[in-house]
């Protein structure tokens, strides 16, 4: 039984992943395992933020990678999806930790992941992935500096 939205469909995707069609629903983040191109694109784009080669990105090494004029809001929202300690710097764990949590949700392929982090290297847009949300986050918002 084929379990996949039809090719000229994606936005179904998530609904599929999430257990239409019999399907089993998102996978623990924590099992999945990245592919070899898509682990060599997610260093290509880390080391390409981190200017300073600290293995971690500040907000600052962030806002210069969005250069599509959305910089503080794609910075904000990157951040809140990907800085699981809250402490504003994304370290290369919570970066790859990330992937693992949009490629758990079983609504992306290798190939929409690289092609979206490709369109960030050569254009400074970002977009944002449907994650599964991982258990154990520690991050702590501040309601008063919420948007």
């Amino acid at each position: 039984r084929n379990c996949q939205p039809p090719p000229r469909l994606p936005a179904l995707r998530p609904l599929f992943a999430m257990g239409a069609c019999g399907a089993k629903g998102p996978k623990d983040p924590a099992k999945v395992k990245l592919s070899g191109n898509l682990q060599k694109k997610i260093d290509e784009v880390f080391a390409r933020m981190d200017k300073d080669g600290s293995k971690e990105v500040d907000t600052a090494e962030a806002a210069n990678m969005f250069t599509k004029g959305f910089g503080a809001i794609a910075t904000k929202k990157f951040f809140d999806d990907i800085d699981k300690d809250g402490d504003k710097n994304i370290q290369y764990d919570e970066f790859v930790s990330y992937f693992k949590r949009v490629m758990a949700t079983g609504a992306y392929t290798d190939k929409d992941v690289i092609a979206e982090l490709d369109n960030l290297l050569t254009t400074g847009e970002v977009c944002g992935f449907q994650t599964v949300d991982e258990p154990g986050s520690t991050k702590k918002v501040d309601p008063k500096k919420a948007m």
